[in-house]
């Protein structure tokens, strides 16, 4: 009767396979891309079965994604300076090195993507890749409120999301190089806007130094009732400034001076149909 396998050598026959199944997605996915991985694939790269692979992975990006994790986790190494400043241009810059790295950075790019269509790799890919390496982050971000070199009002979560995020755009985007200059304009600029405003958005005027709606509202109705009653004293020629007349428009029983003295007394609605006055010359 057949026996199932028990004790350390079954262990030890997993942990090989299974090495040997993360070996085999990394290599093809290398070779081919990530859009010709396949399970099958994979598989036959290890030298196992398909339903080995199912027993233990959901699908050729679970299997990718644990594969790109063991590959990166040597690269998490950064020694608390407790220096703010220090501490997040170090832990960016070995972020920036290792995204742009041919041999990692387009298969994370490739899983960020798949993410997409696969709404199950989604929060694996935020569990077990993205949130264990801001870990050091978030430590340095948090001792660093502690000591008083960054606000206690500031979202360390928001924090990270700026930095990375600006690391991902360039990653998925090839919009600029992803090298020591970027990292450090990364952490400069963030770090000097976490510093300097205290982290938070704008805050909203206050009504002490913002009129109310009513008030301006009224300043505007009283902008425009001058203007109406400006126009009817002009109209009437009580404050309009006198003008030096001319020879021609002043002589007693002229046609000009008549014409103009009805223009004078019409409504500014009306002025387009009086006559034209005749010039002097």
């Amino acid at each position: 009767m057949a026996t199932t396998e028990t004790g350390p050598r079954a262990s030890r026959r997993r942990e090989s396979s299974r090495r040997a199944i993360l070996d085999a997605a990394l290599a093809l996915c290398r070779e081919e891309g990530y859009a010709k991985l396949t399970v099958e694939g994979i598989a036959a790269r290890a030298g196992v079965g398909k339903q080995t692979i199912y027993r233990w992975w959901p699908s050729k990006g679970a299997v990718l994604l644990e594969a790109l994790d063991q590959e990166a986790a040597a690269t998490v190494d950064h020694q608390d300076t407790g220096d703010v400043a220090a501490d997040l241009r170090a832990i960016v810059a070995t972020a920036v090195r290792f995204h742009a790295d041919p041999e990692f950075g387009p298969h994370l790019a490739a899983l960020i993507a798949e993410t997409q269509q696969d709404p199950a790799l989604a929060p694996a890919l935020l569990d077990r890749f993205v949130r264990p390496r801001r870990a050091a982050l978030l430590h340095v971000l948090r001792r660093a409120q502690a000591s008083g070199q960054l606000p206690a009002s500031l979202d360390p979560e928001a924090f990270m999301e700026i930095v990375f995020g600006a690391l991902y755009h360039r990653l998925l985007l090839g919009s600029g190089p992803l090298d020591a200059d970027y990292a450090s304009f990364v952490a400069d600029v963030v770090l000097g806007g976490a510093t300097g405003a205290a982290g938070r958005p704008p805050s909203p005027p206050s009504p002490a130094s913002a009129p109310p709606v009513a008030a301006v509202i009224s300043f505007i109705d009283r902008i425009n009732h001058a203007d109406v009653a400006g126009t009817r004293t002009s109209t009437a020629g009580a404050a309009t400034p006198a003008r030096t007349p001319s020879t021609a428009s002043t002589r007693t029983g002229s046609p000009s001076a008549t014409a103009g003295s009805r223009c004078r007394a019409t409504p500014p609605a009306r002025i387009s149909a009086c006559p034209r006055r005749r010039s002097a010359g």
